[in-house]
């Protein structure tokens, strides 16, 4: 599950788009504080990967943040919740009971005139 936050700033909607590289889940788009839940199934082949990775847009901004969302070589979960902040994404640890795992973005870029996704 994708969560929405946004902290010192105002509120916006954000506009995502995830994939793996057999499956296209489309763009979506959160309103501030909304969900975006998705599943799949992991390979189960030891030296292959499952890996979804994401880009993110808030309303307004001109910038798109990408990251992986989830990679089976770092995230042993079985229901992965994410918070999405501007600046980092933030995993939920059960063991601790809060979004403690956190990560900066793999990358930040510019978008085109049309505002469109490269992914």
């Amino acid at each position: 599950m994708i969560n929405n936050v946004v902290l010192g700033a105002t509120p916006a909607n954000i506009t995502l788009h995830c994939k793996s590289k057999d499956e296209d889940l489309g763009f979506h788009t959160l309103e501030f504080l909304g969900n975006y839940m998705f599943s799949f199934k992991p390979t189960l082949i030891p030296w292959q990967t499952t890996l979804f990775f994401c880009s993110f847009a808030w309303s307004g901004s001109p910038y798109l943040h990408y990251f992986n969302i989830y990679d089976n070589k770092r995230d042993d979960c079985k229901t992965c919740n994410w918070k999405i902040y501007e600046n980092m994404t933030c995993k939920y640890l059960t063991e601790r009971r809060s979004f403690n795992a956190c990560w900066p973005w793999n990358s930040v870029k510019l978008m085109d005139a049309y505002n469109t996704s490269k992914i």
